[in-house]
């Protein structure tokens, strides 16, 4: 298809020709660099939130284990990175494997603090710990 649409308006004899194959060459960079710069912060942007889905995991349980609302745990622990990675900006870049071993610790702590829920006398409700776990905050 793209080869019929590329012949119906001339293009195939227009790049037959080798002298414009030579004079385009060294425009293919330049036109191929922000697709290189693009993915690599758009990979960042999703590590970063991958990184937020942690904490906020952390946020809930933690709070759980102290007493307080898992909803209070959770938006203070995900503000609080947030505002944390943002203060750091360009001094903070920290490369992948810098940030796996944060997020393995965060996940850690996270169920350490499942866990001390768990096995407190406050937790009534056993069924918190669970939702928390797998993602629902609201019951």
């Amino acid at each position: 298809m793209i080869h019929a649409l590329l012949g119906a308006l001339g293009v195939n004899e227009l790049i037959a020709h080798p002298f414009l194959w030579r004079a385009f060459s060294p425009a293919a960079p330049s036109v191929s660099w922000p697709a290189c710069r693009l993915l690599p912060r758009a990979a960042r942007q999703v590590f970063t939130g991958d990184a937020l889905g942690h904490v906020a995991f952390t946020g809930a349980a933690a709070a759980l284990a102290f007493g307080i609302d898992a909803r209070v745990g959770l938006v203070v622990a995900t503000v609080g990175l947030g505002v944390a990675m943002g203060l750091l900006g360009e001094r903070g870049r920290a490369d992948d494997i810098v940030i796996g071993n944060v997020l393995a610790w965060v996940l850690g702590l996270g169920v350490l603090f499942l866990s001390i829920f768990v096995s407190s006398a406050s937790a009534g409700n056993g069924s918190a710990g669970v939702s928390v776990l797998f993602g629902s905050v609201f019951g």
